[in-house]
């Protein structure tokens, strides 16, 4: 295809919601240095989307706050500074007394944890977690400004994050005026003394770090921005990590980029590879991979020992269902040449359309569907020898086996298999915590 060809295609692509639906209107508001375009949704669910906990916790929340930065790179800053992470790419956001109080990137919450499993027994307190905005917010920066993406691929290094975070941790041990003052920082901001719980914690994470190290044998792919291999990392976090369970674990051979949100709540398939249809179950299983504290010898029983939040995440499920793809804002970045526009429509419909079909903003259909209508958009699946692309992840997901025996399971099963059964343990029991009223829609 000629460059010509490609410059039509990609003027149509830009401008198919002009296209579809005539001259919409660019009502844009401003956070910050930020522009958020109008998706649907409204400034207040675009601040509980950045920040609604769905239950994950990595780290003690007040000892985010306190950490610095690793020797060697800007002495006692912080690592929570917003230098710091913007470097990672995290979206920086302004404080907001209701919904982010300490200035924290989107994706970053504050959870209250209190459980006896692993790390977690070492600091029952708050908890820092990442939502789904994390991963899935983007931005597009123009001549200085910002334009937030409600619902994009983040082009964000979480993986690099980690690792900072782990040699913020050594820093403590290793250089004595960095300890003191994170113990005064902490002791500032909370009545807790952190000192045994701080060798508590290193003392967890450091034989998880070693137990990774050992089962994974530098087989690993490096993530990278923008990318990550959140099912062979997530399940690694689940099921073999914390539960020194060498025979669940695998490299993480499929970093892959993180999909678009808007739609999807439509699709009758969740996951690009075909292996999910079911959005709650899907996004449970997330909160799990993402360290949502659980109790691993409940995980088969009907009562499941957990913390995922089970009414955010069908809150964020439902917000998505309103969340609309961006349309071009041309009085930000110019308007699009018309020509290109009509000779991109027609290369679009050959070369195209067959794979990738036209969806209507504010129906999410691919058809004639009245606006509010309930419909499941159909979603082909496609052999891997035709799409010829990069088989890693469907093959990973579909041959990776995991083992559930010391709970009582099989000691081989599809992973899929697990987490289907985890995942219907636990929204079962979210449903029957529900009233019957309310269950029956009265």
């Amino acid at each position: 295809m000629k460059l010509g060809a490609r410059a039509g295609i990609l003027a149509y692509i830009l401008a198919l919601p002009l296209f579809v639906h005539g001259a919409a209107a660019q009502n844009v508001y401003y956070r910050g240095n930020a522009i958020h375009l109008d998706q649907g949704w409204s400034a207040d669910t675009i601040n509980r989307w950045h920040f609604i906990s769905q239950g994950t916790a990595l780290l003690p929340y007040e000892w985010f706050l306190a950490l610095e930065q690793p020797a060697g790179l800007h002495g006692t800053t912080l690592l929570s500074s917003p230098a710091n992470m913007q470097r990672f790419g995290f979206l920086l956001e302004p404080t907001d007394q209701q919904y982010n109080r300490d200035g924290l990137p989107v994706g970053f919450d504050k959870v209250p944890i209190d459980s006896d499993q692993g790390k977690y027994a070492c600091w029952k307190g708050n908890w820092l977690g990442l939502s789904c905005a994390v991963c899935h917010t983007g931005q597009i920066n123009y001549h200085g400004q910002q334009i937030r993406i409600e619902g994009g691929p983040a082009h964000s290094d979480t993986e690099s994050f980690v690792q900072q975070v782990r040699a913020a941790f050594a820093k403590i041990f290793t250089n004595p005026g960095s300890r003191d003052r994170f113990m005064q920082r902490v002791g500032a901001s909370t009545s807790k003394d952190p000192a045994q719980s701080l060798a508590c914690f290193v003392e967890v994470i450091s034989s998880e770090t070693l137990f990774n190290e050992q089962a994974d044998a530098s087989r690993s792919h490096s993530a990278g921005f923008g990318r990550l291999d959140a099912h062979g990392e997530g399940l690694n976090r689940l099921l073999a990590t914390p539960l020194k369970e060498r025979k669940n674990y695998a490299p993480r051979t499929a970093p892959v980029r993180f999909p678009a949100l808007w739609d999807t709540p439509y699709f009758d398939w969740v996951l690009y590879n075909g292996s999910v249809r079911q959005p709650l179950a899907r996004n449970v299983i997330e909160a799990l991979g993402v360290q949502a504290p659980i109790k691993h010898d409940t995980m088969l029983k009907s009562k499941v020992v957990h913390a995922v939040n089970m009414d955010n995440l069908v809150w964020g499920q439902r917000a998505l269902m309103d969340l609309r793809s961006p349309v071009w804002p041309e009085r930000i970045l110019g308007r699009i040449d018309p020509i290109k526009v009509s000779r991109g429509k027609r290369l679009y419909a050959m070369h195209c359309a067959d794979c990738h079909q036209l969806i209507d903003r504010a129906t999410h259909a691919a058809g004639a569907v009245r606006s509010g209508t309930c419909h499941e958009m159909q979603i082909p699946m496609v052999d891997l020898n035709t799409v010829g692309t990069d088989r890693q992840q469907a093959v990973a997901f579909a041959d990776r086996k995991v083992s559930l025996a010391r709970f009582g399971g099989p000691d081989e099963i599809d992973n899929y298999k697990a987490a289907e059964i985890v995942t219907q343990n636990i929204v079962g029991q979210w449903i029957q915590s529900i009233p019957r009223q309310q269950r029956a829609g009265r």
